[in-house]
């Protein structure tokens, strides 16, 4: 366990010096200021708090957490080839898959922490906005909400990460598919069959509102079950395919 936290925390040093946190904060913010297109463009609606965190988490499960989620994990990857580090790393006693199972576990806690980014700008947003519902109760939620509705997204496209992360190059495709797997789920979200979706699973179980429904949520538990036991079923076979 200690091994891994220490080679866990080795891939964010890995990170300074790249393009990739700053990706991931673009990214992470683009959903923000959707949000307040729609509160600014919308004036039929009278928008709360808890409607603003709804629409964060909207834009965020369905255009932009997808691909930004399997391009970081493929990119990581990707680096160790191009700079010739993979060879070396695989002469040592370490395997591929349990290369590719850290730099994917580094990947869920840059999950959190483009959370944690959306969540203090989405507080500034509706702070500066006036929005009526914003108390330190609302606030914990959002984080709550926030949080674990990012953390299924990226569960939900784990096999597609882990997939692209196997092949030299690979990781082009894979973002590519993930964009269309997130618009998709937004093309849908409306449909009752809708909550059988992977990428939708997060907005019902963390509901910014109420709570979620019994049925709705274990439809949306069992999808995401299957996902993630497909990517650790993937990141236990993980070989790498650069040749």
């Amino acid at each position: 366990m200690k091994r891994t936290l220490t080679q866990t925390a080795l891939e964010f040093c890995k990170l300074r010096g790249t393009g990739l946190w700053l990706l991931a904060l673009l990214s992470g913010m683009a959903a923000i200021f959707l949000s307040l297109y729609l509160v600014v463009a919308d004036q039929g609606t009278a928008y709360t708090f808890a409607l603003f965190t709804g629409n964060i988490i909207s834009n965020t499960q369905s255009e932009l957490l997808p691909c930004t989620a399997v391009f970081l994990l493929g990119q990581m990857m990707e680096r160790e080839r191009t700079c010739g580090a993979l060879k070396n790393l695989l002469a040592v006693p370490l395997t591929f898959r349990r290369l590719l199972g850290v730099k994917a576990a580094a990947c869920a806690v840059m999950t959190l922490l483009y959370s944690a980014a959306q969540w203090a700008f989405a507080l500034a947003a509706a702070c500066a906005l006036g929005l009526p519902g914003l108390d330190a109760a609302a606030a914990g939620r959002a984080f709550v909400c926030i949080a674990g509705a990012n953390l299924c997204v990226y569960l939900a496209v784990l096999p597609v990460a882990v997939l692209g992360a196997r092949y030299a190059g690979g990781y082009a495709p894979a973002t590519a598919f993930a964009l269309f797997y997130g618009f998709f789920g937004s093309m849908i979200s409306t449909r009752r069959w809708g909550v059988f979706y992977p990428t939708l699973a997060g907005s019902v179980l963390f509901p910014p509102e109420g709570a979620p429904q019994p049925d709705q949520a274990a439809c949306a538990l069992a999808a995401l079950i299957v996902m993630t036991a497909l990517g650790v079923l993937l990141l236990a076979r993980a070989r790498d395919r650069s040749r």
